[in-house]
């Protein structure tokens, strides 16, 4: 389905799992400012979504708009997303909502779209 969605939204993708351990692509961070960040909530070893992209975000000393993704829908979850200022999106992923929120996302927070579905720190 990403390849899809990158496809019909010309999107380019710097780096995922397949690339090694995702310390190794923080140098782009510099360089190639990340517009959006898409990570999965779990990532094994026991390293958390959440703590990446605060990691990324700071190597990069932006507020790069990021979602999570996980099949996880509890409180503490969806609570601790809203509290870092990111996006949370349910497994399995709805397309059409992958959009909605990739639309609000690169409307910008002065869109005048105001806080809708997908906003930070609500869950779709």
């Amino acid at each position: 389905m990403a390849s899809r969605v990158k496809r019909s939204r010309d999107c380019s993708c710097s780096g995922d799992a397949r690339c090694g351990p995702w310390r190794r692509a923080l140098p782009l961070c510099s360089c190639w400012p990340a517009r959006l960040i898409i990570c999965d909530y779990h990532l094994g070893a026991d390293e958390l979504g959440t703590e990446v992209v605060q990691q990324i975000r700071g190597h990069s000393g932006a507020a790069t708009p990021a979602v999570i993704l996980s099949p996880d829908v509890g409180k503490p979850l969806r609570e601790a997303t809203a509290a870092a200022g990111l996006h949370l999106l349910h497994k399995p992923l709805n397309p059409a909502r992958l959009r909605v929120l990739l639309m609000h996302v690169a409307a910008g927070p002065h869109s005048g779209a105001g806080p809708t579905q997908g906003a930070a720190g609500s869950d779709l």
